[in-house]
């Protein structure tokens, strides 16, 4: 797997500011002073953090009930990375359940229409909680949403072994907040 799926990670603190997108919810993320991903022995930055229902990556061909994609840029001009983390609806208290209910609680009190942002109140929020320490899934194609036209390189990992937790109520006041994403399931390149 040497430079084809070498992902490892320290990222950094972070305030948390939510904008409502209409179809997603978007999550900004501060910079840090060194790039807190190493991809394939290149350095990335996050860009910003987008959370769908239901998930746009598809697992035998099934949907999950959500999925969180935190999305890099690379200041050495390669391909984006999208680091995608399906989310499953289940009744567990856990790190990411917490996150979602007050995200989303905050979403719903303050931004709850399309273009509305708002300052979600959690400390230490960092994005190391949430990326599971697992086996994934890696390839490259075109970014899932519109324009659907830049190369990207994808790292998903698998909802048997690393989902994030949403609480049923917790996804019944998002699916209140934000759309169901509109875009069409497409074959998919080679896995590594």
């Amino acid at each position: 797997c040497d430079l084809k799926c070498s992902y490892s990670f320290t990222y950094n603190n972070s305030s948390c500011v939510a904008t409502n997108r209409g179809d997603y919810l978007s999550i900004s993320y501060d910079k840090s002073s060194s790039p807190p991903v190493l991809y394939n022995a290149t350095g990335y930055d996050v860009q910003e953090i987008r959370l769908y229902i239901p998930s746009l990556h598809s697992y035998n061909n099934s949907k999950t009930d959500g999925e969180l994609i935190i999305i890099h840029s690379s200041n050495t001009g390669s391909n984006p990375l999208l680091v995608c983390i399906p989310i499953k609806s289940n009744n567990t208290t856990s790190v990411s359940s917490l996150f979602f209910q007050t995200l989303i609680d905050t979403v719903s009190n303050s931004a709850p229409s399309d273009g509305e942002t708002t300052t979600v109140n959690i400390p230490k929020f960092n994005l190391s909680m949430f990326v599971p320490r697992k086996p994934f899934f890696s390839y490259s194609a075109t970014e899932p949403y519109q324009p659907c036209s830049s190369s990207v390189e994808y790292i998903v990992f698998a909802p048997l072994q690393g989902s994030l937790d949403i609480m049923p109520e917790t996804l019944t006041k998002l699916q209140s907040l934000i759309q169901s994403n509109p875009y069409d399931i497409k074959t998919g390149p080679n896995l590594f």
